[in-house]
């Protein structure tokens, strides 16, 4: 079906293309971004005939039909200046990502929010075609990522310059007009639906991944989780790092959480966290466990899952490592204990009871290579002792030193002259 669209779609913008009416590309350019389906229509038609103008003319502004980010950021400014809630506080830290960073689908969630600003997106992109094509504005090359940075670098020269910064001004004024009537005119923004504009946006990102029914593993038999990206060094890394001390100190201690890259994932693991970008090359390697796929490997739920299940099924948990149990630890101390109930204590500080052989050992131990190291310092210096120079005079001498210069020097003032 993605494939269907796509087509239909090539073949609306080259009939507009070819009819000379590039002002209109616009009405199937700006739906199919929102759709994620830009990139097909930037690589499949409009960079081919961009390159192919460019060679003769030196410029073409078949690459600033989909880059110019104008009529995104007038959506985002209506947002800021009328908007309410969540999508007005959010709009300028937006703006900055969109025009500056390039970063299109930044934009896409306060559009899906409230569908009918893409008219907005269309009234902005069609203006902006028709300012490139009357001041004769243009790239040398696509424009990748679009944000102005990149448009400034690719163009040519000066007087393409002006002109496609008109362009990017004229869209983003005519798309602010449009939105603002729109967001005034409707009712409050709720916070909430702005994430659902997100989630609704992701949705339609991996839309037409066909992926396995997904398998589910039960607390009682979960032992060995695995996270994997890429390189198995970096992220996962830090992401299995954190989710092995959670279930250590909740007293999972039975269930191993380890990291590789992907290719190495071991026939044994049974849960595999990866990112949501290499879902199906961790599907491939491993298509006997159960896949969670996240967009941040340290920011994530799969804790909160993870432990779920586990107490679902009422695994047994171990005693967690506490080596300093409480306040106190000093000798013939009463302590509290993590459960906040007061305890002897021994002279070392530990609960009566426990074991103390392991810290006695390793005092004795330290004693030892103490006492050793003072043999060896002691030994060393009567096989070699150290060659002094003059001895340095000691307090006694400088002070029967200065006394005998003081007598002098008064007896000779004292001596009569002839």
């Amino acid at each position: 079906m993605v494939s269907g669209a796509n087509n239909i779609l090539r073949s609306g913008v080259e009939a507009i293309v070819a009819a000379g009416l590039l002002p209109l590309a616009s009405i199937i350019i700006e739906p199919a971004k929102v759709l994620f389906l830009n990139n097909a229509l930037n690589h499949g038609v409009l960079s081919p005939l961009g390159i192919q103008q460019a060679q003769e003319y030196g410029k073409s502004m078949f690459f600033l039909l989909e880059a110019n980010p104008g009529p995104g950021f007038g959506i985002l400014l209506a947002y800021w200046m009328f908007g309410k809630g969540m999508a007005k506080s959010s709009s300028p830290g937006a703006m900055i990502i969109h025009v500056l960073g390039g970063i299109h689908e930044i934009y896409f969630p306060y559009i899906l929010m409230k569908p009918i600003l893409i008219i907005a997106a269309i009234a902005g992109g069609m203006s902006g075609v028709f300012t490139l094509g009357l001041l004769g504005g243009g790239l040398i090359a696509p424009s990748s990522p679009g944000s102005i940075f990149a448009i400034i670098a690719m163009t040519p020269n000066t007087s393409a310059l002006v002109a496609n910064l008109s362009a990017f001004a004229v869209a983003t004024a005519v798309s602010c007009a449009v939105a603002s009537v729109f967001i005034k005119m409707s009712k409050d923004v709720e916070d909430d639906s702005l994430e659902s504009a997100r989630e609704d946006m992701a949705e339609r990102k991996n839309r037409g991944k066909e992926l396995p029914a997904e398998k589910k593993v039960a607390g009682k038999d979960l032992k060995v989780i695995v996270y994997a990206c890429d390189a198995g060094m970096g992220s996962s890394a830090l992401g299995a790092a954190a989710l092995r001390k959670k279930l250590k100190k909740d007293g999972y201690k039975d269930i191993s959480v380890t990291n590789c890259a992907i290719g190495a994932i071991p026939q044994e693991a049974q849960l595999v966290i990866s990112h949501e970008k290499l879902a199906e090359r961790a599907l491939a390697d491993s298509p006997q466990a159960e896949h969670i796929w996240v967009r941040d490997f340290t920011q994530n739920n799969v804790y909160e899952i993870v432990t779920a299940r586990l107490k679902e099924a009422a695994v047994e948990t171990s005693a967690p490592d506490r080596r300093r149990t409480g306040r106190g630890g000093r000798d013939g101390e009463r302590g509290c204990s993590a459960s906040g109930k007061r305890e002897d204590r021994t002279p070392l500080g530990q609960p009566r009871g426990s074991d103390h052989g392991g810290r006695q050992d390793a005092r004795r131990k330290r004693a030892m290579l103490m006492r050793a190291t003072y043999r060896a310092c002691s030994t060393a210096s009567m096989i070699f002792p150290p060659t002094s120079a003059r001895a340095l005079p000691s307090r006694t001498e400088k002070t029967q030193s200065r006394t005998r210069s003081r007598r002098r020097a008064s007896s000779s003032a004292s001596t009569p002259t002839g």
